[in-house]
């Protein structure tokens, strides 16, 4: 995929692109994606309005309605993890966005998010930023750790469909050391057929070291479409396979992924446009 992508660009650009994925820790953004990006691996840094609240602050600005959305995530099968958000589109000064997530990762600890995404378009790329306040809370203790981080991102058109997405999480954070470091993001998404998506991301996964998100999506009809991935560590072990459906029917989006790694993880979400 990434010598289709690649091909698309010429001379220097190519390259440049090329290296620049194939060597700059790419970043995922928060906890949880949207199940769309789920679907597709969680390859969704350059993929512009399809979860961009949580993997990249600029692309919010490809969202042309009024949107409320909810997803929650299903684990074993207690839910651990969900998230609410509304999107405001461009009204001269910018899109934004305001929203809320809660992740448990092991029934003990639990981090809670606001996050409000301011997004404006200049020449040809999208470029954006997030304030998060986050808390951090254990079960059975009274402390809890808490502050702000600040997110940016910028997305760009490098021309015949082509986008080169980059961002960093935590680019600056009040949190203590270990709860909010720095991490970056890049990946590269394109229309390589009508109606087929293709996204790659690289994620620095920080601790953990890089991991490696490939992604499709197919449009099946008007109302219906398939996603398929995947994401391997490149320097540490892990292999998810993920799979989805999502359904447009008038102001309603209905979106379904799995994810398969070592236990099998459910996340459905639900949005309208307004």
């Amino acid at each position: 995929m990434l010598h289709w992508l690649t091909g698309r660009l010429s001379g220097a650009a190519a390259v440049a692109v090329a290296v620049l994925v194939l060597t700059w820790p790419v970043a995922a953004a928060s906890s949880l994606s949207t199940p769309a990006t789920a679907g597709m691996g969680g390859a969704g840094v350059a993929v512009v309005g399809m979860g961009a609240m949580w993997d990249n602050p600029a692309g919010i600005f490809a969202y042309e309605l009024p949107r409320l959305q909810t997803s929650m995530v299903i684990r074993d099968p207690e839910i651990k993890g969900g998230f609410g958000s509304y999107f405001q589109p461009d009204n001269g000064l910018g899109a934004g966005a305001l929203g809320w997530q809660r992740y448990s990762a092991d029934g003990v600890s639990t981090a809670d998010e606001v996050q409000y995404t301011l997004a404006a378009k200049w020449n040809c790329a999208y470029i954006g930023g997030a304030v998060r306040w986050v808390r951090h809370s254990m079960s059975g203790s009274d402390t809890d750790v808490q502050g702000v981080a600040l997110d940016l991102g910028m997305v760009a058109n490098l021309g015949s469909g082509l986008n080169f997405g980059a961002a960093v999480q935590n680019a600056y954070a009040t949190l203590p050391s270990g709860y909010a470091e720095p991490v970056l993001a890049a990946g590269l998404s394109g229309h390589a057929a009508e109606g087929l998506l293709l996204a790659a991301d690289l994620v620095d996964v920080t601790d953990s070291g890089t991991e490696l998100r490939l992604g499709a999506q197919y449009q099946l009809s008007s109302r219906l479409v398939a996603r398929i991935g995947a994401a391997k560590g490149l320097d540490f072990e892990l292999e998810r396979w993920t799979m989805g459906v999502g359904v447009h029917s008038g102001a309603w989006i209905v979106d379904w992924a799995v994810q398969v790694d070592q236990e099998i993880v459910h996340q459905i979400g639900i949005g309208i446009d307004l």
